[in-house]
């Protein structure tokens, strides 16, 4: 209204002004007229500046709304996040993008109890009440298995839909799928535990180490130092006979203690690398439990500890008698070690539907039940304290069991608990072992009880260090031999080429394989080499590995003895190389 009023004073106006004389001045009506006429048009055009400035911005406006639209659009497309209202009543109302794997239209119209299982529904339904008692935004995470799929997991944060008013009417969800999210972190909860397990295991594992190499270190030098004191006594003065026999048997029981010792370790590392041989053959078990029970009896003499026996019949079956006769030796001499003076051991076999069970039950200090389970593990004891009674590596059970499963069967171990005694229980199968398992085998004694006769028979010992030598020579020589001693390989094919030359050869040669210059190995080969094919070999050394002990069996020696060497089994293994018999059991 008011422009056509300004439009119309403006017509009036200029009208007047053309029709008006020239030489008639303007009355102060006339003058009035024009000046509103004029404020009329100023406010006209200020009008019409801010109606065109209002429209700008409102297009402005529009634009960026339209534009912030597309930008939210496409935002929301390309997230992962869903959204989707619901109502009071938890009817689904508008959906943006799939949720929930499902479609919108296969959502719009339908409750949340109608999409969702029993459970899943519960929490978005009490989440949604609870929004809309409180007014406060939640979060709620639930799985939710699609049908013919996996399970899935999903993160839903619940908002408040208001009206004009600030009256709730509905709930805004925004859903994202975080089912990979919790993957990830339970891979990495997974390898966070494995590897808190590994950590712990090497820790465990250096501890035992540490407490091995101490127990090591103790169980080498205990006897070692009745061997240099007893020595060391005996080498000051004059003893009468009765001390002089008692020093040397201390000396040979320790030694032989070591002896053990270092064959549990030998043996271990053996198994450990998977190279334990075996000689397969017909074994009698009750047989091998009676040697086992022999060997034994004088430790359980000196605890005046009895060993009973009940061998009821039992088939003959296929595995190594030597190792054996170890399995039952170490379980002998634990039952032995850990039975108090005056107790009781029973060892007993007899027939089962796979084979053969062999027991051996003790009246001993039993075992604990936390420490049952390891009671198998290498380098494990139960008591590694400085004050504990008993000695020993914690090998002998280890090996035991990895040498009954290499004969295909099981062992066990049962005990009511401390003081209650233990019994170890193996089972073997008839056909324990095949032949195709055998190794090169290194000898050990050869069968017979007899002291070997060596009458007669012209040895060459070769050793580069002088005391085994001697030793050697000694135990040769106390059965009779002719022995002939050479320092190195070099001097034996010189002290071999002269006995030929002399019409006097020898009959056997006993050699060290670790010597400088010329080895055993090498000597062996040697002496082959020039025709002395027929010529017994028996090779002594300080290595036990079988590895070694196989090669200098391919390199041409019949036997190989592992130091130290016992008198008998030098003599045995002598005397069976150049097929020799035995003599009747003599003292020595």
């Amino acid at each position: 209204m008011l422009a056509i009023v300004s439009y119309a004073g403006l017509f009036m106006a200029l009208s007047a002004l053309q029709s008006w004389p020239a030489a008639v001045p303007l009355t102060p009506i006339q003058m009035t007229v024009f000046g509103v006429g004029a404020l009329l048009i100023c406010a006209l055009c200020e009008q019409l500046r801010r109606a065109r400035a209002g429209a700008e911005r409102r297009a402005r406006a529009e634009t960026q709304q339209r534009l912030s639209q597309q930008r939210l659009l496409a935002a929301l497309q390309a997230s992962p996040i869903s959204l989707y209202d619901v109502d009071n009543t938890m009817h689904f109302t508008w959906v943006h993008n799939p949720v929930f794997g499902l479609q919108p239209e296969q959502l719009l119209g339908r409750t949340v109890r109608e999409v969702f299982g029993r459970r899943a529904a519960s929490r978005l339904t009490e989440a949604g009440q609870r929004v809309i008692a409180t007014g406060t935004p939640t979060r709620v995470e639930f799985a939710f298995r699609r049908r013919h799929t996996q399970r899935v997991v999903y993160d839903v944060v619940v908002m408040p839909l208001r009206d004009d008013t600030g009256e709730i009417i509905g709930l805004t969800n925004a859903v994202i799928d975080i089912s990979e999210r919790r993957q990830a972190e339970a891979r990495r909860t997974q390898l966070l535990e494995a590897e808190s397990r590994a950590r712990e295991e090497a820790e465990r594992a250096s501890r035992l180490k540490d407490d091995f190499l101490a127990t090591v270190s103790h169980e080498l030098r205990t006897p070692l130092n009745a061997v240099l004191g007893w020595a060391q006594l005996l080498n000051m003065r004059a003893y009468d006979e009765a001390m002089f026999k008692r020093g040397i048997e201390a000396i040979e029981r320790s030694a032989r203690t070591q002896v053990h010792l270092i064959d549990d370790l030998l043996d271990m590392s053996a198994i450990l690398s998977g190279k334990v041989p075996l000689e397969v053959g017909p074994v009698d078990l009750a047989d091998v439990l009676e040697r086992a029970r022999e060997t034994i009896e004088p430790m359980a003499r000196q605890k005046n500890i009895t060993i009973d026996t009940e061998f009821l019949p039992v088939p003959m079956l296929q595995g190594d008698a030597g190792r054996l006769k170890q399995v039952f030796w170490n379980l002998l001499a634990n039952a032995v070690k850990f039975t108090p003076e005056g107790g009781h051991i029973r060892l007993s076999v007899h027939p089962s539907p796979e084979g053969v069970v062999a027991t051996v039950r003790d009246t001993g200090i039993g075992i604990e039940p936390a420490f049952l389970p390891h009671i198998f593990d290498r380098f494990q004891q139960a008591d590694l304290s400085n004050t504990r009674r008993h000695g020993g590596l914690g090998l002998g059970l280890a090996i035991a069991k990895q040498l009954v499963e290499l004969h295909h069967g099981r062992i066990t171990a049962a005990s009511s608990g401390a003081d209650r005694g233990t019994t170890m229980a193996v089972s073997l199968p008839l056909h324990a072992a095949q032949p195709g398992e055998q190794a090169n085998r290194t000898p050990g004694l050869v069968a017979g009880t007899g002291m070997p006769t060596l009458d007669g028979i012209r040895v060459l010992a070769v050793d580069d260090n002088p005391e085994s030598l001697g030793v050697i020579a000694l135990m040769l020589e106390r059965y009779g031999a002719e022995v002939v001693t050479v320092s190195s390989g070099a001097a034996a094919l010189d002290a071999l080429e002269e006995a030929d030359a002399n019409a006097h050869p020898f009959d056997a040669m006993v050699s060290d394989l670790a010597m400088p210059g010329m080895d055993g190995m090498q000597l062996v080969r040697a002496v082959r080499e020039r025709g002395l094919t027929d010529l017994p070999a028996i090779a002594v050394t300080a290595f036990a590995d079988p590895i070694r002990l196989k090669a200098a069996k391919e390199a041409g020696y019949q036997s190989v003895i592992t130091k130290p060497i016992f008198p008998g089994e030098l003599g045995h293994v002598l005397a069976a190389n150049v097929h020799r018999n035995t003599g009747p059991e003599t003292l020595a």
